[in-house]
This record gives structure tokens, sequence and C-alpha cells, in this order.
């Protein structure tokens, strides 16, 4: 099956590079990259220069901020069989599009496959099928894939969540595309052993105050997509006694930095669910 990875990417070159190598290296080859380049100088393009000879890559420029606007942009030039979104500061594993695709391929019934964030405590440890309470730990946009029957039938993601929307909504844009896929019956699949490679949210190389800044405005996406599901009460209720829990222990052990954190994420959940939709 032939793969369309759709990258957005805004101020960003060794991190691609580092992709470029890793894709370059993938056991399964059938594949197309659609790069929807949203920087006003060239540096994209000399990262990609290197690859344009023996790799599908297509460049597509846009003014527009947005990761989900570049996404849908993408979208409609993808030819691919089986649709994926990589970030442009993560990596996959070498084997991982050929078991992506064996998993396609072996099950035909399955319109979604979906896998984890290497290294991160987060992600459940169980594969199994997604649903519609446990999307939150089922998926992440840089590691899930959809057929592209089911991309036409559920349409374009939601431009108003997602890093560079315009919103306070710094994320959940696949977390909210996955459950409108579920909620037009489809069957997705969850294996926590399909990890790809990035950063994460909290980096330690940042001080205290981005991460909490950031964690709050990931937490206001996931309050809304909780709301725009009509999620039941009790179940937002439960996403945010973890992060309120977690804020009141470290205050009582003195661990301001866990504090600070949690806490930002418990109110971003609450004021993302107020919003309105």
């Amino acid at each position: 099956m032939r793969f369309s990875l759709i990258m957005a990417t805004l101020n960003r070159d060794k991190e691609i590079s580092r992709f470029l190598a890793k894709l370059d290296n993938q056991t399964h080859q059938d594949f197309e990259l659609i790069v929807v380049d949203q920087n006003s100088d060239n540096r994209v393009l000399e990262v990609l220069e290197p690859y344009q000879k023996h790799l599908i890559i297509r460049h597509i420029r846009s003014s527009i901020p947005g990761a989900s606007r570049s996404r849908n942009l993408g979208l409609r030039e993808a030819k691919g069989e089986i649709i994926g979104f990589p970030d442009d500061d993560c990596w996959y594993p070498e084997d991982l599009l050929a078991r992506v695709n064996s998993y396609f391929e072996n099950n035909p019934q399955w319109d979604v496959v979906s896998g984890s964030s290497a290294g991160e405590s987060y992600w459940d440890r169980q594969p199994g099928m997604v649903t519609k309470f446990n999307v939150w730990k089922r998926g992440i946009e840089y590691s899930v894939f959809f057929r592209r029957d089911l991309v036409l039938k559920i349409g374009d993601l939601d431009e108003s969540l997602g890093p560079g929307s315009g919103s306070r909504c710094w994320a959940g844009e696949i977390t909210d595309y996955m459950l409108r896929a579920l909620k037009v019956g489809c069957d997705m699949y969850y294996d926590p052993n399909l990890a790809v490679h990035h950063p994460g949210v909290i980096q330690t190389n940042q001080n205290n105050n981005f991460n909490v800044i950031k964690s709050y405005h990931y937490a206001i996406g996931k309050g809304r997509v909780l709301r725009k599901s009509n999620t039941p009460l009790w179940f937002v209720a439960y996403q945010c006694i973890k992060p309120l829990g977690q804020s009141i222990l470290g205050l009582i052990q003195q661990r301001p930095e866990q504090q600070q954190l949690c806490w930002a994420v418990f109110q971003g959940i609450v004021q993302g669910w107020k919003e309105q939709v």
C-alpha cells in the first residue's frame, strides 16, 4: 500500500533532516511525503533537496498559519491509500511503515491503526481496539494512520484546534478527528509497540514557565474536544481528577514544578470544556 505522509512545518530544518534520514531507510518504501511549508525562506527546500531525486516529495508553500490548515492542504494533494501526519520534529523507526502496512493488509476491517510515543509512560501499554473513552491514551497525531476512504468520509480536520490555529487550543485536533471517525462507525486498532519518537510536550531544556503555558493550552484543547464530542460529565470529571490530585500532591510534597504543571492542566481542561463549541 502507498502511504501519503503529510507534514506541516514552521521554523524547523534540522529536525526535518533527521526525519528524512529515517524515512529514507524505511523497509517499506511505497510512500509520498507532502511537506506543507509555512516558512517565508528556503530552509526546508535546502533540507529536501538531497532526497528529492530518489523519494517522492511534494513541497507546498502556505502563507496561512496553523498545523490543521496545513494538513488539510496536504489532504487535498494526497494520492496514497493510507494517510499519516508526521510532526516536523518526530522520527520513525525503520520498520514502522512496514508494520503498519502489514496491519492494514491483514485486517481489512480496520480503518485506523494507531501507535504510541516512544519512551512516554502516559500511553496505554495494552493493545486493542480504540473507543471514545480510551482514545485519549491511544492516539497522537504523529503515530496514527488512516485509510484514505475514511478520510474522504469524515472530511477536513478542525482548523480551530492545534498549533497555530489562532485559538487557545494548541492540541486536540487528531483526537477530535479520531472521535469523528468513531462516530461514523469505523474500527480502530491500537498497538503501543508502534512507537514513534518525539520530543514530547514537557521539555527538560525549557524553563518551567514555558512548560506550564504549553501544558495549559494543550489542556484547553483537550477540554474543548471533550465538550465538542458530547463526552459524559462523569468522564470529564474523571479527566480532571488526576491532574488536580497530582497538583495537590505536589503542593504537599513541596514540589512546585509538579504542582504548577498539574494545576495548569486541570485549569486548562476546565476552561476548554467551558468554552463555546
